[in-house]
């Protein structure tokens, strides 16, 4: 994550298949208990961060199963299930499971920022007087 300075990551089996990810977010929950035993009530409501904290493998640590989307989904699709879903990656997988790439809030951001400034960039130019 920190070479590709990227929030998460998918864990992938066989010939690519997405089986879950790794976030930032696992992580600060494997290390908020790694030290400190927290009471009961504490554990019991945060059973699956805590059962986090002993975790050495990927398998132990990601979310699964993994929130995907088709290659053909609209954006707007993907904007919602990341927003719903309160996620910063999209797995990208086909018909089979299989990777094809990785969608991120910041991606999409800068996708609906330049197709914003095209459309203020259009306009500007209709309505802008002709020269003489």
């Amino acid at each position: 994550m920190e070479r590709w300075k990227v929030t998460a990551l998918p864990v992938v089996e066989g010939e690519g298949r997405v089986v879950g990810v790794v976030s930032e977010a696992d992580l600060l929950a494997k290390e908020e208990f790694h030290e400190r035993n927290p009471g009961l009530i504490e554990q019991m409501r945060r059973l699956g961060d805590t059962a986090k904290a002993g975790s050495t493998r990927a398998e132990e640590l990601m979310t699964t199963p993994a929130v995907t989307i088709r290659p053909d989904a609209t954006l707007p699709r993907a904007a919602r299930l990341m927003a719903h879903r309160h996620i910063k990656r999209l797995p990208v997988v086909d018909a089979d499971g299989t990777l094809q790439g990785i969608v991120s809030r910041t991606a999409m951001a800068e996708h609906l920022t330049r197709s914003v400034e095209g459309i203020v960039d259009v306009r500007c130019r209709l309505q802008a007087p002709a020269a003489a």
